[in-house]
């Protein structure tokens, strides 16, 4: 049966990116009035067989609709249809496939398997992503704009793609993240969320927002810059929505705070630490200006998160400086001690004033 459903999803992905302009319409509309009710059914049975590489095809053939269908909706309605049915698979596949990275991972499994569920779950992300894209632009017709008759409310919209993000978190493991083109696709979606939504993050369960941290220090301490560079930009999303709320009026005000307070005492440090000392404390001493194994793109977003979360919490700030400042100077040794930790003390000076 499997090499049949790949046959059909790849056969139906080609006629959907094939479909002329004038007859996208009609499918749009059959695929949100329940056409595609066969290939939900499809992807439920596979998801309980364990079948990476057809539930891949089938994560790609529902991206293929959102992308090239969606935006011709003959109607609201239609588009918010086609975006219901895509958002049904996308959650119902992220909870199906609980831990499974963990266990791909593990030394028991070929390599092979374990690729072939990466490849599972970068489609599911950017499957995902593709939707919060589409919920964040304010003309679009799939979510933003309902009908009368749609009982689904641009906030209903905006909630049902966030949970569909918040169902990917417990997937997206350190080890899942080892792997340079996932990590690159989930940290472009975590940036269009965190710009998007960032006050849900707040409200996030304890184990999930837990789960966004780790990914989080796993995207700010990586190598790869398409995958820092993301991770940095959504980083400061987040922090210059705390700063800016952490002094209003009402109960966002306390959610702001706390974000703010766990963001720059688990980042201001690292951040620092990898912008001035080339990720570490020992060494040579500082580097001139900025670390030269840091990407341009990266060393911006490092800098840009940085100023807010200086401002959103400034004790945790000041005691990561002072701590990273006693850290510089307990690793010099005699005799560069006082010089290393005096450059490290002005350096951040000069950050602060041009904060």
């Amino acid at each position: 049966a499997a090499p049949r459903v790949l046959r059909a999803a790849e056969a139906w992905r080609g006629l959907i990116r094939g479909c002329p302009l004038r007859a996208r319409p009609a499918l749009a509309a059959s695929f949100g009035n329940g056409a595609a009710a066969p290939l939900a059914q499809l992807a439920s049975t596979f998801r309980g067989a364990g079948n990476p590489r057809v539930a891949k095809a089938l994560l790609r053939l529902t991206a293929d609709a959102v992308d090239s269908l969606a935006p011709h909706a003959p109607t609201p309605a239609d588009g918010a249809a086609l975006a219901r049915w895509a958002l049904s698979i996308a959650r119902a596949h992220a909870a199906s496939r609980a831990g499974f990275v963990a266990v791909a991972a593990s030394a028991r499994l070929r390599e092979a398997e374990a690729d072939d569920r990466e490849r599972e779950l970068r489609a599911l992300v950017k499957l995902v992503a593709r939707l919060a894209s589409r919920a964040a632009v304010a003309d679009s017709v799939v979510l933003e704009t309902t009908a009368a008759s749609s009982s689904e409310s641009e906030e209903d919209a905006s909630l049902s793609v966030f949970s569909a993000f918040e169902a990917l978190l417990p997937l997206v493991t350190p080890e899942a993240l080892s792997y340079p083109k996932l990590a690159q696709a989930y940290y472009g979606l975590l940036g269009d969320v965190l710009e998007t939504w960032p006050e849900r993050v707040p409200t996030l369960p304890a184990e999930l927002g837990s789960a966004l941290l780790t990914s989080l220090d796993a995207g700010a301490a990586s190598s790869d810059h398409k995958s820092a560079g993301p991770c940095l930009e959504a980083l400061g999303s987040l922090a210059r929505w705390a700063a800016s709320n952490a002094t209003v009026q009402g109960p966002t005000a306390q959610g702001a705070q706390q974000l703010g307070s766990a963001l720059a005492s688990r980042f201001v440090g690292p951040l620092l630490s990898r912008l001035l000392l080339d990720g570490s404390t020992g060494g040579n001493g500082l580097s001139s200006g900025l670390s030269a194994t840091v990407s341009r793109q990266a060393t911006d977003a490092g800098a840009d998160a940085l100023l807010p979360l200086a401002s959103a919490a400034p004790l945790a700030w000041r005691e990561a400086c002072d701590a990273l400042v006693a850290s510089v100077a307990a690793s010099s040794g005699e005799g560069g001690e006082g010089q290393r930790a005096e450059r490290l003390r002005a350096a951040l000076a000069a950050f602060e004033a041009g904060a």
